[in-house]
């Protein structure tokens, strides 16, 4: 499986996980790395001022994650 296929494919699993339990994660933090792949198509929209917007929580770059890690926040 491809890397970004695979964090998120492992981000929806944990966020599922979540969600039954009442929790609903606002942001989803990814490296810069991850942030551009995801970014990148969505180029005109982001210059727009429209937030980036995947598995329903607005994506935002951590420096501190690796391209393979997320972090889902509340």
């Amino acid at each position: 499986m491809e890397p970004l296929a695979a964090l998120l494919d492992a981000a929806s699993a944990q966020l599922l996980r979540l969600e039954e339990n009442g929790e609903f994660p606002s942001e989803l933090r990814v490296s810069a790395d991850t942030y551009a792949s995801l970014a990148g198509p969505r180029g005109r929209e982001l210059a727009a001022g429209y937030r980036l917007i995947v598995l329903g929580a607005a994506v935002v770059p951590d420096s501190a994650l690796r391209p393979d890690q997320f972090t889902l926040i509340p």
